[in-house]
């Protein structure tokens, strides 16, 4: 199953995510960065009363609610029973706290450190702060709850102004999105409005006039085929007048018919159906064209009989087997299909044996096939016409399969009865 992705939602999601991590991560940060300096305040102020302190020959003192000793037993049993050997390393401070419930905060924390001068004896320093707090109201959350309801909020904030920004942005491309949908040959010529953002502007007009110069070119392309159609029509016109008059004339003198004559006439009827098929074609006419019963062997032969003069000069034997065989069919239409077969075959095979068999409704050719490509590569009327066979079998429901081999090339259409 093909998923269509918005980039809007996938943007959002994204953006709202990341917000989220980087607001729970920033104020856990702060609050670890808090509980840090909180204790490197609480050591420099146990070094600082340590240094302070005249302990004399006394072992241990207390004042103002700090305890220091040179003895370990002396410090509080609290202190002892948590932190059962003493600290053996200078001004490192331990510490632990005292909770009465989960996610609240402490009701008591305890610190203890030594403090040991170069060469002397080590001092052990400790503070209970209780009642923390006291004095004020009990907090109903706890710090880390409290960070990670903030992050929320800062999410929650970045999210609706992150819908904001989006909506402000992608509206002038979904409004862009929408205008070209809407273009058609009618409104090229209009000039694009204004999407807000300078860039968006700049493609709608890239767009337009990318359409407006295809438009233009199919528009040339079509009404090109349509003049010279048209323009083709009065000469095919006047050659057929005159081949009539001279037929007369010749009837009126009592000669017969020349044969140059009859080619004369039958290459004018054959340039009439052909600029009709061909005008036909480039209307994309959904009418149909005229059709009837075609002697699909007849006009094979005759098809190779008006090609024969494209393998004069050339060592080309051409073996024609025919089988009588009637299709219902545009003539014309049939005519350019088996003259491209032919004329391709003849034109494109310099030695050899050109096999052209019609069986029923199927007409096979075989040529000699040269397979370096330089035979062909100034030759454009090889692919205009196998171009236009397969329009023509798309639009008559014709069959037109072509395979090239090492020495061999074989091209067959098959006419619907």
């Amino acid at each position: 199953m093909n998923i269509r992705l918005s980039l809007k939602l996938v943007f959002f999601t994204f953006m709202t995510a990341f917000a989220a991590a980087m607001a729970y991560a920033f104020f856990v940060l702060s609050f670890e960065f808090y509980v840090q300096g909180a204790d490197d305040n609480m050591a420099e102020l146990l070094i600082e009363t340590a240094r302070d302190s005249d302990l004399g020959n006394r072992t241990t003192i207390e004042t103002l609610g700090f305890t220091i000793t040179r003895n370990w037993q002396d410090i509080p049993e609290r202190f002892r029973v948590r932190n059962p050997e003493p600290p053996t390393e200078r001004y490192q401070l331990r510490e632990f706290a005292e909770f009465d419930r989960p996610n609240a905060g402490p009701y008591e924390v305890n610190y203890v450190l030594m403090v040991q001068e170069d060469g002397g004896a080590p001092i052990y320093i400790a503070k209970s702060l209780t009642e923390l707090g006291m004095d004020m109201a009990e907090p109903a959350i706890g710090p880390y709850d409290s960070a990670i309801l903030i992050a929320v909020f800062s999410a929650a904030a970045f999210s609706l102004l992150l819908i904001w920004t989006l909506r402000v942005l992608v509206k002038p491309l979904e409004d862009l999105q929408a205008w070209a949908g809407a273009l058609t040959i009618d409104n090229l010529e209009m000039p694009a409005p204004s999407f807000r953002f300078r860039e968006f502007s700049s493609l709608a007009e890239i767009v337009r006039r990318s359409l407006y110069s295809v438009s233009k070119a199919l528009s040339n392309e079509r009404e090109f085929l349509q003049f010279a159609s048209h323009e083709l029509r009065s000469p095919l016109t006047a050659m057929r007048s005159n081949v009539d008059l001279l037929k007369l004339s010749q009837a009126d003198a009592g000669a017969a018919p020349n044969a140059v004559l009859q080619r004369i006439e039958r290459a004018t009827l054959t340039m009439t159906e052909l600029v009709q098929t061909l005008l036909w074609l480039s209307r994309d006419d959904e009418r149909e064209i005229e059709t009837e019963g075609v002697s699909l062997s007849e006009l094979t032969e005759e098809v190779v009989a008006e090609l024969d003069y494209l393998r004069e000069g050339k060592p080309l034997d051409v073996r024609v087997e025919t089988d009588p065989h009637e299709v219902v069919a545009s003539r014309s239409a049939a005519r350019i299909a088996l003259s491209n077969l032919v004329r391709n075959a003849f034109q494109h095979s310099e030695a050899g044996t050109v096999s052209i068999r019609q069986t029923g409704p199927a007409v096979r050719i075989t040529n000699p096939h040269d397979p370096q490509p330089a035979t062909r590569s100034n030759d454009l009327g090889f692919g205009l016409g196998t171009r236009l066979i397969n329009r023509l079998s798309d639009r008559f429901g014709w069959q037109f399969e072509s395979t090239a081999e090492m020495s061999e090339f074989t091209a067959q259409i098959v006419f619907s009865d």
